[in-house]
């Protein structure tokens, strides 16, 4: 039989969900409870004239009514998990973390041939490819652990392993031939994580972005 403890124990696991849900994706009360007003309230393009004042009571009545409410905390709690997070557990600052590595890969040698460019200023660009990633993963924290577990695999397996090699052999001039061939097949990989990032974070980006590349 469900009794009364039974209806709290549920109400606080779900009310601890949401919180954590909110804390995950970096949401305030505040913020959620003005988007969710606006969009699921006030749903219609035309917003009445006294929408300020309705939001702010909606804001006052329900700051805390998940605490209280079961039905309101799983109503709250479902918005959020289909707004902002997807089944495998990514976070709206996964996908944050992950636009920011695409835009790396896409601003740099990494994945824009390298027709002119000078072979040490190449691979110093990789190289700041790979800090600029692990400065990523410390800056969004836990919070983007999908991400890093995403992109590991890749920067340290294929990125890692790149620089490393070329590091102590870049100076000798009669690889550059060697390097450049290499830095092809670095730069398809690259591509092809590329297309990942779009399709697992979501992006809806198709068209090949054209962008002058740091040599």
């Amino acid at each position: 039989m469900f009794t009364v403890n039974d209806e709290k124990k549920v109400l606080n696991s779900i009310s601890e969900e949401f919180e954590n849900e909110l804390k995950r994706n970096r949401i305030s009360k505040t913020q959620f409870l003005n988007e969710f007003f606006l969009k699921e309230i006030i749903p219609d393009d035309v917003i009445p004239a006294d929408a300020e004042d309705r939001l702010k009571n909606h804001r006052d009545r329900s700051k805390n009514s998940f605490k209280r409410n079961c039905e309101v905390a799983a109503l709250y709690l479902s918005y959020l998990k289909r707004n902002y997070s997807t089944p495998e557990g990514m976070s709206l600052i996964d996908r944050e973390a992950a636009w920011e590595l695409y835009i790396e890969f896409q601003t740099r040698i990494a994945t824009v041939p390298l027709k002119h460019g000078i072979e040490k200023a190449a691979l110093d660009s990789l190289h700041n490819l790979f800090i600029a990633w692990r400065d990523m993963t410390k800056r969004y924290g836990p919070d983007a652990i999908y991400f890093l577990k995403h992109s590991q695999n890749h920067m340290n397996s294929e990125m890692r392993a790149f620089t490393e090699k070329w590091h102590a052999l870049i100076e000798d001039t009669s690889l550059h031939l060697q390097f450049r061939d290499e830095l092809k097949e670095l730069q398809a990989k690259n591509v092809k994580y590329c297309e990942r990032l779009e399709k697992d974070f979501r992006f809806g980006v198709n068209a090949n972005i054209t962008v002058d590349a740091e040599d």
